[in-house]
């Protein structure tokens, strides 16, 4: 029994042994993988830093090549521009002043719709307050009228109150009534308004009371004569808006009599008899006195009332004629200022335009001045070339035919004011000047100095670079055989101010391998720029970096072109040549003082930087001391 569990037990661990030897050396075999893995992880991660390495390498050289790209086709881009606007600013001069006349045509046609539509506004203005009066004057005559019927109707009333009054006094003292014999003609007739009870002033009395006679002494009359009426006098006041009309109305033909009417037919019937002794006749019941004065004082109220609302409505009016009047005078002194403006702008253009005929005419004066000059110059070195080849013959003839010559003295130098002089043999980025001082902010320039080129192009003359532009301040003239863009076989000189911004200078003339005096001069106050040649104004131009200012500060180079601040120096764009009298100013030379410098009569004021601030000669560039043009070889 226990052997064949033997065998099972044995079987069962040499199967177990025989698995976890394939297990280990599975384990093996993983193992080796691993390590074989991570050796290829590392060879990668090397050929990866390799390659991270020289492909940021290419970046930089991409990125240089590109950054030099854009410049040079933002100067492309630049003289495309310049070219575009040159050859719209010839189309541009035929109908410059065509557009002028349509501009100040529209200018005036404008200003005189303005005006009109404002005369319009003023119309309807005026057409409003009108309709407003009207109503309001309509409104016063309707109340005008309605105070007059009430003064016509209390003038009825109060005449048939004083005739009841009469024929009451007359039958009371035929009767002997002691109620009424008492009585005098003024107690019973109502009392006169006087202009100090009413506290006005006599153009306000506008109602005037009927006051009888004193009848003391009357005598009775027989019953057939009829009473004689009061004579009812009407008094018109001044004032024409409130009349007052005491003669009461005739009785209309339909009216019944009234009870004073029937008692007098009544007496007149009954003949010479007197009345029953101890009955006093009784006339009709009067209107007492008071409210006769009440409705009078109503009556003057309303008066007074529509007195005060004319006295406004004429206040109102002459307000408005008033302000009509100052709208008016105001509107003149408008046009009479606009008038003047005008005036004084016309004459402020025609003094411009005499300055500028003015500085035109100078200019003129300077440039044949400088071509006589010239022509002289030339004859004098035709002559000397003449001489010169005179002595040439002269020296080849046999020794038996030559004439002994003179000694020739040296002429004295005329132009003394360029302290030193700057050779740079050759074009390379190792060969550059730099300076002990920068730039201060200029917003105006002049830059002047003497060169002589040895080659077909003229370099890099100036680079000013900051720390946010490489290009502030260039003078660089390109060399056309290294540019293959370059189609065209003028030579010019790049006047950059804050690039992209620049001007192409004509630099032909200083080609000749002679010395040559040149300036360039900038004003942002007044957006321009001028460029002289040997005193001769040869370019000039307008809106170019006008309110700009170049900031101080940054790195000042000559012979080279600055592509970083102090370095990223291109060899083809060096300078060959020589270069004297370097100067810059901080404002802009007057072209006596261009003159000036160009014939050795001194330096102006305002220099900001000059030859005697060289603070590092780079290369084979070298510095030769010689106070005058004349002296330096």
């Amino acid at each position: 029994m226990l052997l064949p569990e033997f065998r099972r037990f044995q079987e069962q661990t040499l199967s177990r042994l025989d698995l976890l030897n394939q297990m280990s050396n599975v384990s093996t075999s993983l193992e080796v993988r691993v390590q074989t893995l991570s050796d290829q992880h590392r060879n990668l991660t090397q050929e990866l830093t390799q390659l991270r390495d020289t492909t940021t390498q290419e970046l930089d050289v991409l990125n240089d090549r590109s950054s030099k790209l854009q410049k040079k086709n933002k100067r492309m881009e630049g003289r495309l521009a310049s070219l575009e606007r040159g050859l719209r600013h010839r189309q541009g001069q035929g109908s410059r002043q065509t557009q002028r006349l349509s501009q100040e045509q529209g200018e005036s046609l404008s200003s005189l719709t303005l005006e009109l539509q404002g005369q319009e506004g003023r119309l309807d203005s005026l057409e409003a307050q009108r309709e407003e009066l009207l109503v309001g004057l309509r409104g016063l005559q309707e109340s005008l009228r309605e105070q007059d019927l009430r003064m016509s109707r209390l003038e009825g009333r109060l005449g048939e109150l004083l005739q009841g009054n009469v024929i009451s006094s007359r039958g009371s003292e035929r009767t002997g009534d002691p109620l009424t014999s008492n009585l005098t003609p003024q107690d019973t007739a109502p009392p006169r308004r006087t202009q100090a009870s009413r506290g006005q002033s006599p153009r306000q009395d506008t109602q005037t009371y009927y006051q009888p006679q004193p009848q003391a002494n009357i005598q009775p009359q027989p019953y057939s004569q009829p009473h004689p009426k009061p004579n009812f006098q009407p008094k018109h006041t001044k004032d024409r808006r409130m009349r007052t009309r005491l003669q009461p109305p005739p009785p209309h033909p339909t009216q019944p009599p009234s009870e004073s009417q029937e008692e007098r037919k009544r007496l007149g019937e009954r003949g010479q008899e007197s009345p029953r002794p101890g009955r006093p006749q009784q006339g009709p019941k009067p209107q007492s006195v008071e409210e006769t004065r009440e409705e009078g004082e109503m009556e003057r109220r309303r008066g007074d009332e529509v007195w005060r609302r004319s006295e406004v409505t004429r206040t109102e009016m002459r307000r408005g004629e008033e302000e009509r009047t100052e709208r008016r005078r105001g509107e003149e002194e408008r046009t009479q200022r606009r008038k003047e403006e005008e005036e004084r702008t016309g004459r402020r253009k025609e003094e411009e335009e005499r300055t500028e005929r003015r500085k035109e005419e100078e200019e003129r004066t300077e440039r044949r001045k400088e071509e006589e000059a010239q022509t002289k110059r030339r004859k004098e070195e035709e002559e000397m070339k003449g001489e010169e080849s005179q002595i040439q013959n002269l020296l080849q003839l046999p020794v038996r035919h030559k004439i002994p010559l003179q000694h020739i003295p040296r002429t004295e130098a005329t132009i003394c004011n360029v302290d030193s002089m700057l050779l740079f043999p050759s074009a390379s980025s190792e060969n550059y000047v730099t300076f002990s001082r920068s730039f201060p902010a200029l917003p105006e320039l002049s830059v002047c100095l003497w060169l002589r080129v040895d080659v077909g192009y003229v370099g890099t003359l100036l680079s000013y670079a900051t720390e946010d532009n490489d290009n502030k301040l260039v003078l660089y003239g390109r060399n056309s055989s290294s540019s293959s863009s370059s189609t065209s076989s003028r030579a010019t000189l790049d006047f950059v101010v804050g690039d992209p911004a620049y001007r192409e200078l004509p630099v032909d003339s200083v080609l000749d391998g002679c010395w040559h005096h040149l300036c360039v001069l900038w004003s942002s106050i007044q957006g321009r720029f001028w460029h002289y040649t040997d005193r001769r104004l040869t370019s000039a131009g307008s809106r170019f970096r006008k309110g700009y200012e170049v900031p101080g500060g940054g790195i000042v180079v000559l012979g080279a072109e600055q592509d970083s601040q102090g370095g990223g120096f291109d060899p083809t764009e060096g300078f060959v040549g020589r270069l004297a009298g370097f100067t810059v100013w901080d404002r802009v030379l007057s072209p006596g003082e261009v003159t000036g410098v160009a014939t050795g009569r001194g330096v102006p004021r305002g220099v900001v930087l000059e030859l005697g601030d060289v603070d590092g000669v780079h290369g084979e560039v070298q510095q030769v001391a010689c106070e005058c043009l004349e002296h330096c070889s």
